[in-house]
């Protein structure tokens, strides 16, 4: 059986840890709120600060054509965006902001995440079971990349 995980290893550890211009930067921005309370009945936040931070993190991307192989999953449209991440993407906060460092990309799930690409906003778009299946490559029971799946905003 033929198997494309050194291809995949070379693939990730040349274009995704900056040691390749094949890579670009994906700038993502998102909501900060501090202070405040928790609403009971939406469990969204009342009162307090926001602030709109942003970073950078290394990823490939491309946009699904009208016409490809991966649009036989339903969820990918022709002109959604697909990122390869390094399997626990780290997001360097932008100078000069409130906040500085950096933050995981899981640590942001859930705080309106919008991605920057060539110019273009986009935002998380769901993924089925049978595409995240198909996305999902482990080796040694730890995963080689992370992709995502985004929708152009509006």
């Amino acid at each position: 059986m033929k198997t494309r995980l050194p291809l995949i290893k070379d693939r990730i550890a040349l274009n995704l840890q900056g040691s390749s211009t094949i890579a670009s930067d994906v700038i993502i921005c998102w909501e900060e709120t501090s202070g405040g309370t928790e609403d009971p009945g939406t469990g969204g936040q009342i009162g307090g600060t926001t602030a709109l931070l942003s970073g950078s993190t290394r990823a490939l991307g491309y946009e699904a054509e009208p016409k490809n192989h991966l649009r036989q999953h339903a969820e990918i449209q022709a002109g959604d965006l697909i990122l390869e991440l390094a399997p626990d993407p780290v997001v360097a906060l932008f100078d000069g902001q409130l906040l500085s460092g950096t933050r995981t990309l899981d640590e942001l799930a859930g705080k309106g995440l919008r991605y920057v690409w060539n110019g273009r906003y986009y935002t998380s778009k769901e993924v089925g079971p049978d595409l995240q299946a198909a996305w999902d490559v482990y080796a040694a029971n730890r995963r080689l990349y992370r992709m995502l799946l985004l929708k152009r905003a509006t």
